[in-house]
């Protein structure tokens, strides 16, 4: 499975690339002045559950999720963290596309 400095280098790159990705909505949603709070959830339960449960406990308004794009088949047998919090939350949800789908919405 690869040696720990192999898996640790792998693992810095995917928290380099979470932190790009949180200081890009940063930057958009402070130039707009939209009230916002981005938070990495590392919970026990699924994301799903996760996610709704923080929105819950922070009275949030809206709810914006990423989809991965999964194909029907492929979404139906693993599940859509996207799916389960728009039918289980309590505030609009917003379902951004994965870039590859937006071929598919032309």
């Amino acid at each position: 499975m690869g040696s720990p400095a192999t898996k640790h280098a792998m693992f810095q790159e995917h928290e380099d690339q979470v932190k790009k990705v949180f200081r890009s909505i940063e930057n958009i949603a402070n130039k707009h002045n939209v009230p916002h709070k981005l938070e990495r959830l590392n919970k026990p339960e699924k994301p799903g559950e996760a996610i709704i449960k923080a929105a819950e406990q922070q009275d949030v308004h809206l709810i914006i999720v990423g989809s991965r794009g999964m194909g029907t088949i492929r979404r139906t047998i693993m599940g859509s963290v996207s799916d389960y919090i728009m039918h289980h939350s309590h505030v609009p949800v917003v379902v951004c596309k994965h870039e590859d789908e937006h071929h598919k919405l032309k």
